[in-house]
């Protein structure tokens, strides 16, 4: 079995993974003394529980971690504090040591909470307190870490046979009683779920009340009457009536329905295909990619795998990505072995996103200078994160400060007459601008009108074109739904009106391409990009035709399809022949296939076009 694939490259600060071990320094730097003289809560401070649970660690160790960090007493005072400091210390330390063991091992699970409840529970001093802290773990291994359970204590009645119950005291709750601790746990579980339904009940019937949309009216040029619902500055058309009577009826009696056809408009649409379709172009690769392979090759900063990313998945990341940064070069025009930015740019790969309703599929931070997809998500999207980056790095590398991009404008001498301000305005004059405004009408700020928004989204718009002008697909690039199956979605939730935000149609491809090509050209000269010396190798349409999926049903792990391998290569929906593992070797141009009779070769025009001559970088 092959060895898990850890990180390579640079460690890139602020992963999810990095959470316990930045915890445990800052709790391992401390004293004993400063336990004496400072808070609890500055020396041994709350670790993120629902973080570390996320990083891969075992819910019940952490529940269990919880429970023994709230049993922490507070420093004695009075006047027998110097008596019981002791007592107090030894305790505080006891727990302390337990509670960074557990957070140190991540492999840990049952068996160790076991083992140290039992070590707890055996000692004089801490009597009684490994078994209750179990019982609070096993409350929250099931109820999660939104609220603590601190105040919950466990008691049982004076006459026999006992019976068992839990309160907290705070809060006057008293649980219904049991004959066993095990069935009083339970009640108390059922209890909390009960009050927090309740509560998300209220929050829930608050908010609705809240949201309420305003409804107005106005004449079209029909002379029909248009109603609609409008949140701030969010306007969703409803219905269309010959009059104002006819309109005021109809929201009388269908009221809650136009209430919630204004919210579900209000919802954000996915601009991604749900699956990944087979990759489709030559053959980059024999056998596995490994990170010596990658590293030298490319030369990203780092390379970072999140705990949940398992040892198989990572070995496929790593072959996709290496398939996706050769046909991104192909498409743009430059030395795949560019495209780590002069090295400056690291990739992560379910590292560093945050989970949950609305979670970004992926992002860019200018900060670390990493792309980060996410586990489930985040093929599909790295072109359009790639070109953030390249927007980024190319501000910086002309004087920007480390926020700044290139597609926002800058300003400063002769630069703003140069490519920031081109681009720009290449960007705002473009029909993707009106009808990124349009879709941002329906949220509650401006986020697909921005223009580096717009340019990230463009940019991946053009790779994806240009591969399939040469007759190849990577959706692990960009995976963008096409103009007709994104307005059906937007139709389905009450959304009007042309608000596509890519690039459509052949016209508004050449519109862009001067532009575009001039920004590949700039990161050329400043050397951020190689130009590609060697031609692009193209399948004829025939072999397109015949060889493309008709869907994109099969997942992201399906094998990818090689349009130039030996004919007895199994075509999709044939078994797999087994292949030997061996290292990766990239295949010379010149071996994969006969070359076309008119190889594409991707030119970047420096001329005279107009706008574009005279760029200056300082």
């Amino acid at each position: 079995m092959a060895e898990k694939i850890e990180d390579f490259g640079r460690v890139i600060p602020g992963a999810a993974k990095h959470r316990a071990a930045a915890w445990l320094q800052r709790v391992r730097e401390v004293s004993d003394e400063e336990y004496i003289r400072r808070p609890l809560s500055e020396v041994f401070p709350h670790p993120d529980y629902a973080g570390l649970i996320d990083d891969g660690h075992d819910p019940l160790k952490i529940g269990y971690v919880r429970a023994l960090r709230e049993a922490m007493p507070s420093r004695p005072r009075g006047r027998n504090a110097r008596r019981q400091m002791v007592q107090w210390f030894v305790m505080i330390t006891t727990i302390r040591d337990a509670v960074m063991k557990m957070i140190d091992d991540p492999a840990g699970g049952q068996d160790m909470v076991h083992k140290i409840s039992g070590e707890i529970s055996g000692s004089n001093r801490n009597s009684g307190v490994g078994d209750l802290m179990m019982h609070k773990a096993r409350a929250y291994s099931v109820l999660g870490h939104e609220q603590s359970l601190k105040d919950w204590g466990l008691f049982h009645t004076t006459s026999l046979p006992h019976q068992y119950y839990f309160a907290n005291k705070a809060a006057t709750v008293i649980c219904e009683k049991a004959a066993t601790v095990d069935g009083a746990l339970q009640i108390m579980i059922s209890r909390i779920e009960g009050i927090r339904a309740e509560a998300g009940e209220g929050v829930e019937k608050a908010s609705r009340k809240r949201a309420i949309p305003k409804f107005y009216s106005m004449t079209a040029s029909s002379g029909n009457i248009l109603l609609f619902a409008k949140f701030g500055r969010i306007e969703v058309p409803l219905e269309e009536f010959a009059d104002q009577n006819a309109a005021r009826k109809w929201l009388s009696l269908n009221r809650e329905e136009a209430i919630n056809r204004a919210h579900e408009a209000r919802q954000e649409t996915r601009l991604r295909g749900e699956r990944n379709a087979p990759r489709i172009g030559p053959r980059h690769r024999d056998g596995d990619v490994s990170p010596e392979d990658f590293m030298d090759t490319f030369g990203f900063s780092g390379v970072q795998f999140g705990n949940y990313v398992e040892g198989v998945r990572r070995q496929e990341e790593l072959n996709r990505a290496w398939d996706g940064l050769m046909d991104l070069g192909d498409a743009i025009g430059v030395d795949p072995t560019s495209l780590s930015l002069k090295g400056r740019l690291s990739i992560a790969f379910g590292a560093r996103g945050k989970g949950g309703k609305g979670a970004a599929s992926a992002h860019y931070e200018p900060g670390q200078v990493v792309i980060n997809l996410t586990k489930n998500n985040g093929a599909g999207s790295f072109a359009h994160e790639f070109g953030h980056a390249l927007d980024n790095l190319m501000a910086r590398a002309v004087g920007g400060p480390d926020g700044s991009y290139l597609s926002s404008g800058l300003s400063g001498g002769a630069f703003t007459a140069g490519i920031s301000a081109q681009l720009n305005q290449a960007l705002l004059n473009h029909p993707v601008a009106s009808r990124s405004a349009n879709l941002d009408r329906y949220r509650a700020d401006d986020y697909y009108s921005t223009s580096v928004e717009m340019f990230a989204r463009m940019f991946e718009s053009m790779v994806k074109h240009r591969l399939d002008k040469q007759g190849r697909n990577n959706d692990w690039l960009a995976n963008i739904l096409d103009k007709e199956s994104y307005e059906g979605l937007n139709r389905m939730l009450g959304r009007t009106g042309d608000i596509y935000p890519y690039l459509h149609g052949e016209d508004e491809f050449a519109r862009f391409t001067t532009a575009f090509d001039r920004v590949i050209g700039a990161a050329c000269s400043i050397g951020l990009l190689e130009p590609r010396t060697q031609p692009v190798i193209t399948a004829p349409d025939a072999q397109i035709a015949r060889q493309r999926p008709a869907s994109s049903g099969l997942g992201a792990g399906a094998r990818q399809m090689d349009l130039f391998a030996p004919s007895d290569q199994p075509m999709i929906g044939e078994a797999a022949r087994p292949r030997p593992k061996t290292p990766v070797k990239r295949t010379p141009r010149s071996a994969e296939a006969p070359e076309p009779a008119t190889p594409v070769i991707m030119q970047l025009p420096l001329g005279d076009d107009e706008g574009w001559d005279n760029i200056v970088f300082g």
